[in-house]
């Protein structure tokens, strides 16, 4: 059984992905660095933390449902 907060993670993945995607990626293209870093390297690697730190919360929230479901 699929839990209520799993169709919200599945639209974020969606959205970073295709935010990661090759004809999006212009919109992070520009001659900028941020913390010495080129624009585009810290718009991939943003994204990588963002989905990373939600994979995270999407495994504490599963986690958390099974424990609730066991019991019964």
């Amino acid at each position: 059984m699929k839990s209520s907060h799993t169709k919200y993670f599945i639209i974020f993945y969606i959205i970073a992905l295709a935010m990661m995607g090759t004809p999006l990626v212009s919109i992070a293209n520009k001659p900028l660095l941020i913390f010495g870093i080129p624009m585009l390297l810290a718009w991939l690697l943003g994204w990588c933390l963002a989905l990373s730190i939600a994979l995270i919360l999407n495994y504490k929230m599963d986690t958390a449902d099974k424990g609730k479901n066991s019991s019964i």
